[in-house]
């Protein structure tokens, strides 16, 4: 019966099944997950280490060593990368990109192990270390909550409050506060009282860091009952500590009577945010996995203007990154793409093939778009720019399986067969050669779903929807088609069955005479199609090349660097000016500052900078950030340049898709720290010296200068002291040394005792500071440090030691300015290789280039795979190699068009253009077997090979050239989006131009595979020779 006559027997369940699909589908629509961009996994974490008073050489050689040492131990890590501080170690621990996101828990949990046990490795008051494994969380939902009149402590009572309401909210994930100042408690004593007292660091350290803990006292039982014994007399309130009794020189002295006992915050902060200059804390809310942020989105609003409403007037919630409001705004224009493109396809259907057959086709694309929405919704795929964006990429080749069975169709009916032989016999000459073509198509796109990859995964949603969708049209031409057809389509005319053949129309008859030309000389064709080849490949080595383009997001971020030794006092000032001057431009809406380190992550692509006194960051908030980024960022690059020459300003919008800041970037590797630092300021100059070279700086930052007092252990241990006590006695005079914790509830506030602010003096002037000794059973003495001195030194060194990998590497890097980073990459390249390097050192290019290269090499074993299955898929089609060889050899002609369009378009070849090309190669295989099929059935019915090759040929013209103009047109839509805009021309040059020459070189290859030859035209017979005149008679002599 086979698969069509299944279907014209049973109309109730073929249609009942279509309405399931489509019901479903738009039922289910609304309440799909929806994101602004897909998904992808960051398979990165942290291990962070304190090492107090330790400079970055010993930070480097004594923790950072030991724990890599341990955790490369580890089977799944691909790159460690490693930052050595004064007083930190941080290392960045990523894993391999083949180890999949299930597993990552696992993976977190070993590595907790590998540096749990390293810490026995670790010297005395380095660690314990700390494992951040929640680096990549994304807190698409940001507020900036401001209160006017307000101190920090009652901003963060509130911001604690109302996180408290907003855990408690359906599809809520987590939620966290950023910007809150950490509370101290300082005890300040004056350096003469602490002298002529004979107090010492010890006794204040042994007397606060005892007053408050908790102690096991005990159990009783009595009267067969067990009794806790829970002792009383800890201090519950800031006021009780100046009662505690303190031992000096002079005896027991009450400590409020000999210290100023402050609560106050932390100085310097650590971290300080401002919206539009006021002081800010953010509340940051992250959506479950697999959650509607828009859905989220808006219930997270009500919940915030309910409680906005009960605070006191002043305090406000100013969005900074509102994902669901940016989810639908984006939804919204991704679905008016794919109306346009549905509606382009529809309106070609029905111009080209009539009403009715343009109905039966653009009723299996709604319905095929609608089941595709259902499925995805059912395992879990989003509506997302990636995922809707397949759809429309999709939209010819969702026709092309229903084009080929409706004009087989309407060809018999011409013919004069009855519809329902016409539909059986078509769909029964079709359904496996459309099944396999669909099947290639899929795997044109199966290297995206087989990569390895960050950026695979990040467009994996194209190859989903590809298969979901493809699958569904083929599913949909051989049953719901024929059923259609039958239906819809009006029986054969009477005068048809007298009718064989139709009379060929202008463009069969053009098809004709040029494939009569290129049949008759084959060889010429053939080079005709090399030269092709080899211009395409010329003209594609002119075209720009990308990775992923900016994000059309309307913000932008500037991120600014103070010098190295900046304090964060420094950082903070610097930052506001810069902010206030941007709130006075046109462009701007609103901004965003971040002083010390960057935000929470608010968006996947936003890199989060860790903590760094120098560092601050203003996100701005525009309405257009193309239009910003030729108006707004000249002038502030000119208004940095004039008034805060001190400051590196790198000036950045947000990308769409994986990648890293700096897109060009050169790494240097080597062991000496001069050689490395020589070699870098040879490739920065030139950086500096390209003026479409921005944001150029290397991320050991410059050195900075130290005081290094040099410890007399003779003279210390002949007078009692160590190495310790100086430590802690020059930590007091100067920035503080924590001595004790005080609890409150669930908060543990640091004491830090230090000398009053204006005795905190520059370490050269020690003739004031003195150390306390407190031996048993004797006086306090008071000893002058310079009694143990030999010296103070002062001098630069580094700040940062960066590693990549267990070695020393410095990167150098910078950002094109109006042009593309290939570009800036290319004209940097020959100067920067032909440098001499010192001894030792070696280079890597990093940035955008490395980032490609891996994109792209990750693709290349999954694509020879998918080519291997297309190629054995089509010879179990056709069972010869020699018709597979046909279409195979037909591929290579997508580049010149592809070439050609991205060139003359000033398109940029990049990841998403290199998608299309791989879609490019699935719809020109498909074309071909069509072709290629048609070609073996007229064969079989006629005994002339070249005129059944000549007739197949010009009957695929109409469905092939339908299917490509329908896939041309329907990418229209995508020429405005800035994601999609160089992968549609991409694919709507190649498509046209691949599917003119695939008309031509399919049969001319065909041709020469089976010896078929035009037959020569017959040669004009030779006219008659006149008759010889006869001689005129003589009469004789």
């Amino acid at each position: 019966m086979g698969i069509a006559g299944w279907s014209l027997s049973r109309p109730t369940v073929i249609w009942l099944l279509a309405s399931l699909l489509g019901l479903g589908g738009l039922l289910l629509f609304s309440g799909m997950s929806k994101l602004e961009d897909p998904e992808f996994t960051i398979k990165s974490a942290l291990v962070i280490t304190t090492y107090p008073g330790a400079t970055p050489l010993e930070v480097e050689a004594e923790v950072t060593e030991a724990l890599e040492s341990a955790i490369q131990q580890l089977p799944t890590v691909r790159e460690l990368r490693s930052q050595s501080a004064f007083g930190r170690s941080q290392i960045t621990v990523e894993i391999r990109k083949d180890v999949p996101q299930s597993q990552l828990p696992q993976v977190w949990d070993e590595l907790r192990r590998k540096v749990a046990d390293a810490q026995g490795q670790l010297p005395p008051g380095a660690g314990p270390s700390q494992v951040v494994d929640d680096f990549g969380d994304v807190y698409g939902i940001l507020y900036a909550l401001t209160g006017e009149g307000l101190s920090l402590a009652e901003l963060h009572q509130v911001a604690r409050d109302l996180r408290r309401d907003l855990v408690t909210i359906d599809g809520v994930g987590k939620v966290a506060l950023s910007g809150v100042q950490r509370e101290v408690i300082t005890v300040t004593i004056p350096q003469a009282r602490r002298v002529a007292m004979g107090i010492s660091g010890d006794a204040l350290s042994q007397l606060l860091a005892r007053h408050n803990t908790v102690r096991a006292s005990g159990r009783l039982v009595e009267d067969e009952q067990s009794l806790d014994i829970q002792l009383d007399g800890a201090s519950d309130s800031v006021a009780a500590l100046r009662d505690l009794l303190l031992g000096g020189g002079s005896g027991l002295v009450r400590l409020g009577d000999v210290a100023e006992i402050v609560r106050e915050y932390e100085d310097p902060a650590r971290h300080l945010l401002f919206h539009n200059g006021q002081p800010a804390i953010h509340i940051g809310i992250s959506a479950a996995s697999g959650g509607n942020v828009v859905q989220l989105g808006q219930r997270v609003q009500r919940v915030m203007d309910a409680r906005l409403d009960q605070l006191p007037l002043g305090i406000q919630a100013h969005p900074v990154s509102l994902q669901g409001e940016a989810v639908s705004i984006a939804i919204a224009g991704f679905l008016i793409n794919l109306a346009q493109a549905v509606g382009i396809v529809i309106a070609v259907l029905l111009l080209a093939m009539g009403w009715r057959a343009g109905l039966i086709i653009a009723l299996n694309l709604l319905l095929t778009v609608l089941g595709t929405l259902l499925i995805m919704d059912l395992t879990g795929v989003a509506l997302q720019r990636v995922s809707l964006g397949a759809l429309i990429i999709a939209m010819g080749m969702l026709v092309d399986n229903a084009i080929v069975v409706v004009d087989g169709v309407m060809v018999r009916r011409r013919r004069g067969e009855a519809v329902a032989d016409a539909a059986r016999a078509v769909v029964g000459q079709t359904q496996w050669p459309l099944l396999l073509a669909t099947a290639i198509a899929v795997l044109a796109f199966s290297a995206i779903g087989m990569s390895q990859d960050s950026t695979g995964e990040f467009t994996r949603s194209l190859f989903l929807v590809v298969l979901y969708s493809l699958s569904l049209s083929w599913l949909f031409a051989v049953t719901l088609t024929p059923l259609l057809c039958v239906q819809w389509l009006p029986a054969a005319a009477a005068s048809a069955a007298s009718s064989a053949v139709a009379s060929p129309g202008p463009v069969a008859r053009i098809m004709g005479r040029v494939l009569a030309l290129v049949l008759r000389w084959r060889a010429a064709c053939v080079l005709a199609l090399v030269l092709c080849f080899a211009g395409g490949l010329l003209v594609f080595g002119q075209v720009r090349q990308s990775f992923f383009p900016s994000s059309a997001r309307p913000q932008f971020i500037l991120n600014l660097w103070q010098p190295a030794a900046a304090d964060i006092g420094r950082s903070q000032a610097s930052s506001a000016a810069i902010d206030a001057w941007l709130r006075q431009q046109p462009e701007v809406r609103a901004t965003h500052a971040s002083v010390g380190q960057g935000m929470l992550r608010f968006l996947l692509t936003y890199d989060t900078q860790s903590y760094h006194p120098a560092f601050s960051q203003v996100v701005v908030d525009v309405d257009d950030v193309m239009a910003a980024e030729s108006t707004l960022f000249p002038r502030l690059r000119e208004h940095l340049r004039h008034h805060h020459p001190e400051v590196l300003p790198y000036l950045m919008r947000f990308r769409l898709g994986p990648g890293s800041a700096g897109a060009v970037g050169l790494r240097l590797h080597g062991r000496d720290r001069q050689a490395l630092r020589s070699a870098a300021d040879q490739v920065q100059a030139i950086m500096l010296s390209d003026p479409q070279a921005a944001n150029v700086m290397t991320d050991w930052r410059e050195r900075v200068p130290v005081v290094q007092p040099r410890f007399n252990e003779l003279r210390a241990r002949a007078l009692g002291i160590t190495r310790e006590d100086l430590a802690n006695t020059l930590a007091e005079a100067s920035s503080g040394r924590r001595v004790g914790l005080y609890r409150e509830g669930q908060d543990l506030i640091p004491i830090i005792a230090r000398a009053p602010a204006n005795e905190r003096r520059s370490l050269r002037d020690l003739s004031g500071v003195h150390l306390i000794r407190a031996n048993p059973g004797q006086a306090p003495a008071a000893i002058s440090v310079l009694d143990v001195l030999e010296g103070v030194d002062t001098g630069f060194d580094d700040a940062l030691i960066v590693r990549h990998n267990r070695g020393r590497a410095i990167t150098v890097s910078a950002d094109p300015d109006g042009e593309l980073a290939s570009t800036l990459r290319a004209r940097l390249l020959p100067q920067i290789e032909a440098l001499p390097l010192p001894a030792g050192v070696a280079m890597e290019w990093v940035g955008e280039y490395k980032n490609s290269t891996e994109a792209q090499a990750a693709l290349v074993a999954p694509m020879l795979v998918a080519v291997l299955l297309m190629w054995v898929l089509l010879v179990i089609l056709f069972g010869t190699l020699r018709e597979s060889l046909v279409i195979m050899a037909c591929v290579p002609l997508v580049l010149v068009g592809v070439a050609l369009g991205l060139y003359l378009g000033r398109a940029a070849f990049g990841f998403m253009p290199l998608l299309g090309l791989l879609s490019l190669i699935g719809m020109l295989i498909k074309n071909a077997i069509v072709l290629v099929d048609e070609i073996r059935v007229q064969r079989a019915g006629d005994s002339d090979d070249y005129a059944a090759l000549c007739r197949a040929t010009i009957s695929r013209v109409a469905p092939v050239g339908l299917a490509a103009g329908t896939t041309i047109l329907g990418m229209l839509p995508l020429i405005g989006d800035v994601f999609f805009a160089d992968m549609a021309v991409a694919i709507m040059a190649g498509l046209g131009f691949a599917t003119v020459l695939t008309l031509v070189a399919v049969p001319v290859f065909y041709a020469l595979a089976f010896g078929i030859r035009a037959p020569r035209p017959p040669r004009p017979a030779k006219p008659a020779a006149p008759p010889t005149p006869a001689a005129p008679a003589t009469d004789a002599p």
